[in-house]
């Protein structure tokens, strides 16, 4: 009964969290290929990197609550290591 629930609960979470991964990459793919086909390879892969770098970070620290706690040293930390993780691909 109850395991079953529970079960059927983590194939259905399973089975959503696979079909969003395979929209992200395929949205993914798509932005780099029309990218590649714009600029030079080494231009625009570092960029969409660095891009994908900064906006996970700042979307786990917002999901996980990790900037409520932040005192002026770490913020400000934080955005030095942004800004060269920026400021390494420019």
């Amino acid at each position: 009964g109850n395991a079953l629930m529970v079960s059927r609960r983590l194939i259905a979470a399973l089975g959503l969290a696979a079909a969003a991964g395979a929209v992200h990459v395929t949205l993914w793919l798509g932005r780099l290929n029309g990218a590649l086909r714009r600029y030079p390879t080494l231009l625009i892969v570092p960029l969409m990197q660095a891009s994908w770098i900064v906006f996970t970070v700042l979307s786990g620290g917002i999901f996980f609550e990790e900037f409520s706690d932040f005192r002026p040293r770490r913020a400000a930390c934080f955005c030095l290591g942004i800004a060269a993780i920026v400021g390494g691909v420019a």
